[in-house]
């Protein structure tokens, strides 16, 4: 299957480090979708209310600074009613109760 046949996808990239979210760009945008990056959670949130109908995918990474991932993810989920996927990376994992509250949401 050629990229010409899928059809592009618009991903919000939120990571507070510029490195992360410039290869996370790079490999969006090479893949042929747009990709929109955010450095903070009022960011984030802000693209998501404005956005909402045109965003198909959020990489977020756990760890923004001033933003408790599960408590993130619970203000994303009273934007969008549970509709955006989310994909959630991390380099630390602060226990297995966050991985089972991260998942019900």
């Amino acid at each position: 299957m050629s990229t010409s046949s899928l059809t592009a996808k618009t991903v919000v990239v939120a990571d507070d480090t510029a490195f992360v979210r410039d290869r996370f760009q790079t490999a969006l945008e090479g893949a042929g979708h747009k990709a929109i990056s955010v450095k903070s959670a009022a960011e984030l949130l802000a693209r998501i209310r404005t956005d909402i109908n045109t965003i198909d995918l959020v990489v977020l990474d756990l760890r923004l600074p001033h933003a408790p991932g599960v408590e993130l993810v619970r203000s994303i989920r009273r934007l969008d009613d549970g509709r955006l996927p989310i994909l959630v990376f991390s380099g630390t994992i602060a226990s297995a109760d966050e991985v089972r509250e991260l998942a019900s949401l």
